[in-house]
C-alpha cells in the first residue's frame, strides 16, 4: 500500500523537491481514518470517525471512557481489510483533553503507535 504523505501537524500533504512524498505504511490511512469526520467522505458514509464528538463532553474523565470505542469504530475498516490485525488505545483525561496512544499491529508492519490530542468541554 503505497499512499500521498500526510504530515499530521500541517495536515498538508508533503513535497520534497516539488514532488508529493509517499509512504509505504499505515500512517496515512490511520490518520484519514481518525481525523476524517464519519459521514462526510462522498460515496463512503462510514469512512471516518466520531472523535470530534468527545468535544462535547462536560469531563475529560468522561471523553476518556468513551474515546477508545470511537477510536475502534474509526480504524475498523484497516481491520475488515486485513491491513490492521490488533488496535490497542490507552486514554489519559487531561485538563483539558484526552491524550490517546493508539498502538497498531499488523501482518506486514511492527507495532506502530500513534499520538492523538482531543480538546474536551465547552
Amino acid at each position: 500500500m503505497t499512499d500521498l504523505r500526510i504530515d499530521p501537524a500541517t495536515r498538508d500533504f508533503v513535497l520534497t523537491d516539488g514532488r508529493f512524498e509517499v509512504d509505504d505504511d499505515v500512517t496515512t490511512q490511520v490518520y484519514l481514518c481518525l481525523e476524517t469526520r464519519r459521514g462526510t467522505r462522498i460515496g463512503d458514509l462510514e469512512f471516518g470517525s466520531r472523535l470530534h464528538e468527545l468535544q462535547s463532553e462536560r469531563s475529560p474523565e468522561a471523553a476518556a471512557a468513551r474515546a477508545p470505542a470511537l477510536v475502534e469504530e474509526a480504524l475498523r475498516p484497516l481491520v475488515d481489510e486485513g491491513i490492521v490485525a490488533e488496535i490497542s488505545t490507552v486514554a489519559e483525561a487531561r485538563a483539558d483533553g484526552v491524550a490517546l496512544y493508539i498502538t497498531l499491529q499488523g501482518p506486514g508492519f511492527p507495532p506502530a503507535t500513534f499520538e492523538v490530542w482531543q480538546e474536551v468541554g465547552p
